[in-house]
């Protein structure tokens, strides 16, 4: 009787895990975020227009477009820069409805820290409502600088799946000596 009762408590805890975010091999996510964007000496209000991703079994693109900043520069005016104003993150990779890891062997960055190079991305749901994403530019083509890992174009971000169509999330990105947190309000149009 004790194993009977244990095991439906298993299942049940293992149908919460994998109940609500949205399957990673057949997966959209649509959006704009809000935040606030820094740097050396700028800092201020940000605005990102577009944000996406669509994610099949094997190939991927993720890409987003006009993250705008009013920067105050240590003055009482504020001035509007582009943080981003185009990354595109195209390739090859394998999902399941889990995880999903892929490499874009010719990621577009027109950022901060605006270069071409070699992106890794990786998404993952974890317990029932959450997926956890990431992407890193390892390698960075024609370019002299080395900005390191985790400074060149790097994100990390953290959704929360109201349900399959709709996330609330957290996301860090970092260009160079800029960096931004943001609130990503995500759409899911695959399901």
């Amino acid at each position: 009787m004790k194993k009977l009762i244990v095991l439906k408590v298993l299942l049940f805890i293992g149908y919460k895990l994998f109940a609500q975010s949205p399957d990673l091999n057949y997966y959209s996510q649509f959006g704009f975020n809000v935040g606030y964007g820094y740097g050396k000496v700028k800092s201020g209000l940000s605005l990102g227009l577009v944000h996406g991703s669509v994610i099949g079994k094997y190939m991927f693109f993720e890409g987003s477009a006009a993250k705008l900043a009013w920067c105050n520069e240590k003055s009482t005016t504020s001035k509007l820069i582009a943080m981003e104003l185009g990354v595109i993150d195209m390739g090859f990779g394998y999902s399941s409805s889990n995880f999903f890891a892929g490499v874009s062997p010719f990621s577009i960055n027109l950022t901060q820290s605006p270069c071409f190079g070699l992106a890794i991305l990786s998404k993952c749901r974890i317990m029932d409502d959450y997926s956890v994403e990431v992407k890193l530019l390892p390698i960075v083509y024609g370019k002299p600088e080395h900005y390191g890992l985790f400074n060149n174009n790097f994100y990390l971000g953290v959704h929360y799946w109201f349900s399959e169509k709709f996330s609330l999330g957290l996301r860090y990105n970092r260009y160079d000596y800029y960096g931004n947190f943001g609130i990503m309000f995500s759409w899911n149009f695959l399901e």
